[in-house]
């Protein structure tokens, strides 16, 4: 298992690569943290997982799907669809691939949903870019 923190103390990315063992697969798991706030990206050979607990309760009524957008880098925005069944929010599967496809690589992300609005400085992930793309069978 590989793992590094980069940052300083109030906001910082960990990154840990950990190796299949018998009975499970590989898994990369990137976890931003600051201030309270914590945005996790995880893939495997079983499929992502995108989550961001935000610190607050949002806002929500039962049940209901929260429409957001995000950006990477200077491209457009692209529609992202969230669940938050209370202070963490997780992106809708059938974008959370194609999230964590459009970071490999980048420098800024940009999220929105549901009065919540957060930039990610994702330099820290670059040496990653190939890692997320072969645990996310991205190639």
């Amino acid at each position: 298992m590989l793992m590094l923190t980069i940052g300083s103390a109030r906001a910082q990315w960990m990154v840990q690569d950990i190796a299949a063992r018998p009975g499970s697969s590989a898994v990369l798991d990137m976890t931003y943290r600051s201030s309270g706030e914590k945005f996790t990206a995880v893939c495997s050979d079983t499929g992502v997982f995108v989550s961001y607990a935000v610190g607050f309760q949002i806002v929500r009524g039962r049940n209901e799907t929260l429409e957001g957008s995000y950006q990477v880098d200077d491209g457009p925005m692209r529609p992202i669809a969230w669940t938050a069944p209370g202070r963490t929010a997780y992106v809708g599967a059938r974008y959370a691939e194609a999230l964590l496809h459009d970071i490999a690589g980048a420098d800024r992300l940009f999220i929105q949903f549901a009065g919540v609005e957060q930039t990610f400085d994702l330099t820290p992930l670059k040496p990653y870019a190939e890692a997320i793309k072969r645990r996310c069978r991205m190639h």
